[in-house]
């Protein structure tokens, strides 16, 4: 059984066939295993990205695309819409 709580909120409660329950009950191997392979971006701070100075929201957009996939234009926001809807 698990239980996550956030800020004094339980957020695994929840109704099922009218009973209250206060726990999700699962296999927690692969709970764990997430927990382990993301514990650095989770529970550690990161340096803020540095300012940009863009105009408008498309080359602010694209700007982040070249960060995070290595190119613009329509290949890679069809790269970006796959990767989104992963």
């Amino acid at each position: 059984m698990f239980q996550l709580w956030v800020q004094s909120r339980n957020l695994c409660e929840h109704r099922a066939q009218g009973q209250l329950h206060t726990e999700v009950t699962w296999y927690l191997l692969p709970l764990f295993g997430w927990l382990a392979e993301n514990w650095d971006p989770l529970f550690h701070e990161h340096r803020l990205p540095e300012p940009i100075e863009i105009t408008s929201a498309r080359p602010a957009y694209l700007q982040g695309l070249r960060a995070t996939l290595g190119d613009s234009g329509p290949r890679v926001e069809h790269r970006v819409e796959a990767w989104q809807r992963w």
